[in-house]
């Protein structure tokens, strides 16, 4: 017996080893300018019971720059280390190839790593990086989360109108050059035939809501269809619907909106606004689909936007808008059950095509609502979101010289603290207002109306944020957010009508953010979607790293790092958003949600327990803090040891 005991021992101890791990089978850096850079992080785990050692890593090309901590490197049994790969084109060229991995793993000493990457032209400010045939106008889009795994963002879009036959949801990857790159596309099924979207809020991404880990999309339909969906964001595939025929009497959707956690499992609600019979506002259970309440309106509800708790409940509210026969702003409780409760109801004076929720204004420490309308009164206002009854207070009217399609609050643009407004409408102009007492802070001209408008990231270095405009000459213009002068202005191709644009962080790795836009359709002609070079690489941005967005955006860091059980995580706000900050393993599992909600302007202090995240806590090893707030994100590495 002591014999075979011994054995048996020796046995284990000589099948004892290392084994190498990678998490993906091919690295993609995406279409890159020559001059510029990308930079990718790798997972390598130790799947085995001894220790792994890293002796080296080749690549093979002085294109690709492997970042300190370089090797040789231990990884103990169970753990991973993140090595992080540069990706510095010098021309334009195709690059397939492999990189060399070496360990003393018995089984794969060296591990072969197939690499995709692709050097691109560097492209003026304005210039069309590339554009994709929606099937019909293009009537909204905007950024979603790393679809095709190349490390950027991409690009969702809905293209439709009455009689247009094909996939209406359309998801290109953000990287590419030319023609864009669809990684999916859906026409999801609901009312008597498909049908798309009608306007510029009929779609939005929002947080996961079948907790798969990654961000969805919601889309409102009109025309035949007249339905919400619940969009998987990495397939298209539907999660749930809801389907105003099914629930008679059947409406167009004409806006859709997140309106965060009100039932406390992480996942947020949905909120519809609907016009022709069904003259209603819903919302909808994340998760499910299921209506939570209905508020029946006198007419159609044009736009609806989450608000902030402002009846202290401890719940977010709803703010809807009105229009046709019945013009209305209403305030309605998020904690309603079956029929909307009114909090307060405003009455605008002509039909509300588009409302948003502007941090605190008048300074009674709760959020507020602007609202544009048209037709029979051509206003922008501001109104208390802390009011009650039918009288709330007005913190500001002013009249606009046209009708108002959309309303956009934006960051700080006049320096006074305070969200700005930006203004879209049948005038030849963008505009922009203070948010404080709705005067103008600048418009910006163009040669016809300017329907289509959003605040975009910083490009010229004062640190305020620019704003992009869409006109009906086909026109995309970056626009100076402090001064309004034009910074760049783009003829897209056919001169069709923009009826959509939205910033999407550096696609091709200059350095600079970038802009997507939507086209319409007329005639057979346009219909497009466009991605655009948000500015231009200067050679005095050229180093040894990668050129990004400002990575101290929000200061964001934890101390101590590294850490046994706890850690205070502390982070700036520029302006007020709703923020989610989460904690994700080297795999991109996310591994805890630290904090979902909205927050003011200023500093940021959080105490993260690591060991109650999960049962048990989590293991030793290196983990990804991120936060997000708004259209930006930052990412920070954080180490548990115990």
């Amino acid at each position: 017996m002591k014999s075979l005991i011994c054995f048996l021992l020796s046995l284990s101890a000589a099948s004892a080893a290392p084994v190498i791990e990678i998490g993906v089978d091919t690295l993609y850096f995406g279409h890159v300018s020559a001059g510029g850079g990308h930079t990718r992080t790798l997972a390598i785990s130790n799947a085995g019971d001894e220790d792994l050692i890293i002796s080296q890593i080749d690549l093979g090309d002085t294109i690709f720059v492997l970042l300190p901590p370089l090797p040789p490197d231990t990884i103990p049994p169970g753990q991973f280390e993140i090595c992080s790969i540069a990706f510095h084109p010098l021309d334009q060229i195709s690059y397939s190839r492999s990189f060399a991995i070496y360990s003393n793993d018995p089984a794969t000493p060296t591990l072969q790593l197939p690499v995709m990457a692709q050097g691109v032209p560097v492209f003026d400010a304005g210039e069309i990086i590339w554009s994709y045939q929606g099937i019909e106008n293009v009537v909204s889009c905007t950024a979603r989360d790393d679809v095709d795994g190349d490390g950027f963002m991409d690009v969702v879009a809905e293209s439709f109108d009455a009689g247009a036959v094909g996939d209406n949801l359309l998801c290109i990857s953000g990287s590419g050059i030319g023609i864009g790159h669809l990684i999916w596309s859906a026409s999801p099924l609901g009312g008597p035939s498909n049908s798309g979207g009608y306007g510029d809020e009929c779609l939005i991404t929002i947080d996961d809501l079948n907790s798969n880990g990654t961000r969805d999309i919601i889309l409102g339909t009109a025309w035949g269809s007249r339905t919400v969906f619940a969009i998987e964001g990495n397939t298209g595939q539907t999660i749930w619907s809801y389907d105003t025929y099914q629930h008679a009497p059947s409406g167009w959707i004409y806006s859709v909106a997140s309106m965060g956690d009100l039932d406390g499992d992480s996942i947020p609600e949905v909120l519809a606004g609907a016009g022709s019979d069904a003259n209603a506002a819903f919302c909808f259970d994340g998760p499910t689909g299921a209506v939570r309440w209905k508020m029946s309106t006198p007419d159609v509800a044009y736009a609806v936007c989450r608000l902030d708790d402002v009846n202290d409940d401890g719940l977010a509210d709803a703010v809807l808008g009105t229009g046709d026969n019945s013009v209305y702003l209403y305030c309605i409780s998020g904690a309603s059950v079956d029929s909307g409760a009114v909090i307060w109801r405003y009455t605008s004076g002509g039909s509300v095509q588009s409302v948003a929720r502007v941090a605190d204004l008048n300074g009674d420490g709760h959020n507020d609502v602007v609202a544009g309308t048209w037709y029979n009164s051509n206003r922008v206002m501001a109104i208390s979101g802390h009011s009650s009854g039918n009288n709330p207070t007005v913190i500001w009217n002013v009249t606009t010289s046209s009708p108002v399609m959309k309303v956009v609050v934006c960051p700080d643009l006049d320096g006074d603290g305070l969200e700005d407004v930006l203004v879209a409408s049948w005038a030849s102009y963008a505009l922009a207002l203070s948010g404080a007492d709705g005067s103008e802070i600048w418009r910006n001209y163009a040669s016809d109306d300017v329907w289509a408008i959003y605040w975009s990231y910083d490009v010229n270095g004062d640190s305020v944020a620019e704003v992009v405009s869409g006109s009906f000459t086909g026109e995309v213009a970056l626009i100076d957010g402090v001064s309004g002068a034009t910074i760049w202005s783009t003829p897209t191709p056919d001169n069709a009508k923009i009826f959509t644009v939205r910033p999407i962080p550096d696609i091709n790795g200059d350095g600079f953010p970038d802009i997507i836009a939507g086209q319409q359709m007329l005639n057979g002609i346009g219909g497009k979607v466009f991605l655009l070079s948000g500015g231009r690489l200067q050679p005095s941005a050229i180093d040894d790293h990668e050129p990004t967005l400002p990575e101290d955006y929000f200061h964001l860091s934890n101390y101590p790092n590294p850490f046994n059980a706890a850690t205070l995580i502390s982070y700036d706000l520029p302006q007020a958003a709703e923020v989610r900050l989460e904690v994700f393993n080297v795999v991109g599992q996310r591994v805890d949600l630290v904090f979902k909600g909205h927050q003011e302007t200023g500093k940021h202090v959080i105490l993260w327990d690591a060991s109650t995240a999960v049962p048990g806590g989590l293991s030793s090893g290196l983990y990804l803090l991120r936060i997000t707030a708004g259209e930006r994100s930052v990412t920070r590495k954080m180490t548990i040891l115990k």
